[in-house]
């Protein structure tokens, strides 16, 4: 992905600038979805792979890669019980 794309991203209500994900965040990501501590915003079934992802400054919000493209649908955001580690 082209590093103006990335420098282009932002949450689709907020307007707040997002970030990609580290491999650390990933795994951190997929802990939280495996231990039931995130869900998706309209209650939707939750990914069953992560290979990607770009987060909110907060780091509690999560938009997942689905074919290596940035879902930024607001009712799929992944929303978390606590920041990202």
């Amino acid at each position: 992905m082209s590093d103006l794309f990335a420098e282009i991203l932002v949450d689709p209500e907020t307007h707040e600038r997002l970030t990609r994900a580290t491999e650390a965040e990933i795994d951190a990501l997929r802990a939280a979805l495996e231990a039931g501590r995130a869900r998706r915003r309209d209650g939707g079934d939750l990914p069953a792979a992560v290979e990607g992802a770009w987060i909110t400054p907060d780091r509690k919000h999560a938009f997942v890669d689905v074919e290596g493209f940035p879902s930024l649908l607001a009712e799929e955001r992944l929303v978390l019980d606590a920041p990202l580690a």
